[in-house]
């Protein structure tokens, strides 16, 4: 879905299927950080104003993925701050 230093300007919801998050430590070790589930939103740093990716995001299984990217959410955000 994405990869280490892609720009953190989407905000992804999964579907079905499930995404593994990951990350590679100093030692070259992948470490799983998060399993995520259909409903589970993730790449929310985008949110938090990260610039880039610290992980990255592949699918386990067979996934379908929505993108949402950050200008539409941060629209969304703004019109309905509840």
């Amino acid at each position: 879905v994405y990869l280490p230093r892609d720009l953190a300007d989407t905000v992804y919801v999964l579907i079905d299927g499930r995404i593994r998050l990951v990350s590679i430590t100093e030692q070259g070790k992948h470490a799983i950080l998060a399993l995520i589930e259909p409903g589970d939103l993730f790449g929310e740093l985008a949110v938090a104003g990260s610039a880039q990716r610290e992980e990255y995001a592949e699918a386990a299984l067979a996934s379908t993925v929505v993108a949402i990217p950050r200008d539409a959410l941060d629209s969304v955000m703004q019109q309905n701050p509840a």
